[in-house]
């Protein structure tokens, strides 16, 4: 927290560029997990599928 009042004490855009930057590596994480588990269900469901065909 002491870091951060030094760093609003010289420039308050600082901060504000600073949390900007970790809501975008936020959501490009959220997003790379989001796409993982989709592409794993996909790839889960097209398997039983041709389990089911072969059965």
């Amino acid at each position: 927290m002491r870091e951060l009042r030094k760093v609003e004490g010289k420039s308050g855009s600082s901060i504000l560029n600073q949390f900007i930057s970790l809501l975008l590596s936020l959501s490009a994480f959220l997003f790379l997990v989001l796409s993982t588990s989709v592409f794993s269900v996909q790839f889960s469901s097209i398997t039983l599928r041709k389990k089911k065909v072969k059965k």
